[in-house]
């Protein structure tokens, strides 16, 4: 069944690397951005990613159908990110779901999702939550790396 399991992820891998779209290089708000030494995380726009206008293509709806069933299949994202990011990460991510799914919700609008923008708006609900900026980037990480190459 794990063999099984992990050819496919594999082959998802291979066959569709692009689908969560990668992050456009004239990003104007990053999660890092600091101001007079305090931390200013604004909302996540989709304004912030676009770089050209494109036609809405399947990537799309499979980025979109992607993080849909990492919202409501926690125990599923779970493993993954214990798979890709250890167990750790993973305990950190269980104990900040609400609020990643929170954030993960308006994502779903978008034309497009780049991988920044996953990156972006788990980072900023769970330093919202109280997590530390080290516990974020790690979550962050993990969430948008399973979400671009496992797919579930």
């Amino acid at each position: 069944m794990k063999f099984s399991k992990c050819i496919i992820v594999g082959l998802l891998t291979v066959s569709m690397c692009g689908v969560v779209a990668p992050s456009v290089s004239g990003v104007i708000v990053s999660a890092d951005e600091v101001h007079n030494g305090n931390t200013y995380l604004p909302p996540v726009k989709e304004s912030d990613y676009l770089g050209q206008k494109t036609e809405r293509s399947i990537w799309s709806k499979i980025a979109k159908s992607a993080i849909k069933k990492a919202i409501r299949n926690k125990h599923l994202l779970m493993e993954f990110i214990e798979e890709v990011a250890g167990k750790t990460v993973a305990r950190n991510a269980n104990k900040f779901f609400s609020p990643i799914a929170a954030s993960l919700e308006p994502l779903l609008e978008w034309a497009e999702i780049p991988g920044n923008a996953v990156y972006d708006a788990v980072f900023r609900a769970v330093i919202k939550a109280g997590g530390s900026r080290a516990v974020a980037a790690n979550i962050a990480n993990a969430i948008r790396e399973v979400l671009e190459w496992t797919l579930f």
